[in-house]
């Protein structure tokens, strides 16, 4: 992903048709890749979120208070099951309990919820045939920028604003916006019924203190409620987008509630030929599959055998989990830090390096692009969790002004720190080249080493 074109090169402006620019000069298709790469991030980070918080709630299943979450704590950390980060004292659960720890709990209307939950799940996420993921990662059915404003906006923002990212110069070129827009109306249309039906069926088939609605209009969800759709919406939505376009599929939901999908089968039934779509233009093709899925939905929607599948699905995700496993599960993850980090490969590559070998960029005009971009992907990350590490991996750094740039990138783009490659490859290109003696290249060698061994002793 790296290597795409992130920011505009000195050869898009010499472009006998020239591309529209916005204020900040970028054209909407570096948008579209700075926005894609930006989500991809996005979208990982919170599914790891999520598995950490059930995978933590699931160990305090049955926990129903202050004191017995303390000794199911304490038990687990002393079985090698939750690191000793993870340790919350008595008080710290009572103010959990009290309502006066920050957790996430909003109070929110459930089909906003639902429909922002909906269209957070990627299509490309589907486990099908590449064909058809090429067309469903297309701006016919998928979210992107066109301009710099809008990279990280989500879809369900973008379709409160009236989807901007479709300009007339997208629409006169590419004509996505009726497909684009169709597909909007099948998510918070048809997949929405069939989410809120598996929920309501969910409500009727749970104790009283963990109902999913404050009342019988189902308006706003409770707290339990708000956890089980972000945990496991994205699931129901899945499910039944999967079923729309397979509709023989036969999804197993094993004892944990996880539904699993025979990726085989998916993957071998489910390319644009099989499904019968053959456009002869990309707008067609994806019109033609828009049309599958509208059909496909209007059956699982109201299908009453898979809605029942989802509805023993999540049930048994939540088996013995009462409102506090939720809680201090999210409070465990959060203060234990239990999130994951990243190490980001090519970290420059994102801007065109070879611009300034072919002296058409300067240093300067590279390393404030790397800063704009980084800036934003490190805010979209820190919307989700602001604990994690983020690490880039910076070769010949004198591309971007040397260990000045560096310390500049790392210092305005505002992530954790570089993995210590800095000077791996260029000090060995100049003594190679004669561009530099050995012992220059020793001493160069000598501080990645230190830096390195530094870096081990943290760890």
């Amino acid at each position: 992903m790296m290597k795409l074109a992130y920011f505009p090169s000195a050869d898009d402006y010499k472009s006998e048709s020239p591309v529209p620019v916005d204020k900040n000069g970028y054209t909407p298709f570096n948008c579209q890749i700075q926005d894609m790469s930006i989500k991809v991030g996005r979208y990982w980070t919170n599914l790891t979120r999520r598995f950490n918080y059930i995978r933590v709630a699931e160990k305090l299943a049955g926990v129903n208070s202050a004191e017995d979450g303390v000794r199911r704590i304490d038990n687990l950390i002393a079985s090698d099951r939750l690191s000793e980060r993870a340790r919350l004292d008595i008080d710290a659960l009572k103010n959990i309990d009290d309502g006066l720890y920050a957790l996430d709990f909003p109070q929110i209307v459930t089909s906003e919820f639902i429909d922002r939950t909906i269209m957070g799940l990627p299509f490309s996420s589907l486990e099908l045939d590449k064909t058809t993921l090429d067309v469903l990662a297309s701006p016919f059915f998928s979210d992107y920028a066109s301009k710099s404003e809008q990279v990280g906006v989500s879809r369900y923002d973008l379709a409160k604003m009236g989807n901007p990212q479709i300009n007339d110069y997208m629409e006169g070129r590419f004509g996505y916006k009726k497909t684009y827009e169709r597909v909007n109306s099948m998510l918070t249309g048809e997949v929405h019924d069939f989410v809120l039906s598996v929920l309501e069926r969910v409500n009727d088939s749970v104790s009283s203190e963990n109902k999913l609605f404050t009342d019988e209009s189902k308006r706003t969800l409770t707290e339990y409620g708000y956890y089980v759709v972000k945990l496991f919406g994205e699931d129901i939505a899945k499910y039944a987008l999967m079923k729309s376009l397979l509709p023989n599929l036969t999804p197993i939901v094993n004892s944990k509630g996880q539904i699993i999908y025979d990726t085989d089968y998916t993957r071998e039934n489910s390319s644009l030929s099989q499904l019968r779509v053959k456009g002869y233009t990309p707008k067609y093709e994806a019109e033609l599959l828009a049309d599958r899925m509208y059909q496909g939905l209007r059956k699982v929607s109201t299908d009453s055998a898979d809605i029942e599948k989802a509805k023993n699905a999540v049930l048994n995700r939540i088996n013995g989990l009462s409102i506090n496993s939720f809680r201090y599960a999210e409070a465990i993850v959060k203060v234990a830090q239990q999130d994951p980090y990243y190490r980001i490969d090519a970290m420059k590559d994102v801007e065109n390096i070879d611009s300034i070998r072919n002296n058409e960029d300067s240093a300067e005009k590279v390393l404030d692009n790397l800063k704009s971009y980084w800036k934003k992907f490190k805010d979209a990350i820190y919307e989700i969790t602001p604990h994690i590490n983020i690490l880039g991996e910076i070769t010949d750094n004198e591309f971007i002004g040397g260990s000045g740039g560096e310390a500049a990138l790392i210092k305005e783009s505002e992530i954790s720190s570089v993995a210590g490659y800095s000077n791996s490859f260029t000090p060995l290109k100049r003594v190679l080249t004669g561009g530099s003696d050995r012992s220059s290249f020793a001493r160069e060698m000598l501080q990645v080493f230190i830096v390195s061994h530094h870096c081990l002793e943290i760890l």
